[in-house]
This record gives structure tokens, sequence and C-alpha cells, in this order.
């Protein structure tokens, strides 16, 4: 992941106020450690099927605490403001 992109989704994140120290450890420092997505199984997103029929990943945003480790993902289609959520996984109204 380029600098650039690091700051624009730091900027995001800062923007939607995910700026708390960790849960864990209350460390106030984060990592961004990068992108990725988390696939759906058929039966785990049967539920939302009526609403996004072509789910089957959701790109997030991998962060880590700089102290103890703790993970948190962030999905990637909240925080950016060009896409709704749903646009962020390829479903068009």
């Amino acid at each position: 992941m380029d600098q650039f992109r690091k700051q624009e989704i730091i900027a995001r994140l800062t923007e939607k106020g995910a700026t708390e120290p960790c849960p864990r450890c209350r460390n106030p420092q984060f990592e961004l450690l990068g992108e990725a997505s988390i696939p759906f199984e058929e039966e785990d997103r049967s539920f939302l099927k009526p609403l996004v029929p072509k789910l089957s990943a959701i790109p997030v945003i991998i962060l880590a605490c700089n102290k103890c480790g703790y993970i948190t993902y962030h999905a990637e289609g909240i925080l950016n403001p060009k896409t709704s959520f749903l646009g962020s996984f390829g479903y068009n109204r």
C-alpha cells in the first residue's frame, strides 16, 4: 500500500471518529496493516440475500494495536464517501 493510500485511509477513519484507544490495553496507537476481503459463505449471508444478492466478500481495512496486537477491521465501503455501503460490494440498485 502506498503512502497516499495510507493517508487517505487514516483521514477517513479520523473523519468517522474512529480514534478511540485500543479496547484491550487502552493504547492510543495503531498500525495500518493493509487491505483485505472477508469472504461470506452462502449460509452466512442467507439473511442478506434479498438486499444484497451479489455479496460474496467484504473489503476491509486492517489495523493492529502497536502495543498488544489487537486487530480491528473496518468495512472499506463505509469509509469511502464516493460509494454507498452496498455499492462497495458491487450491488447497484
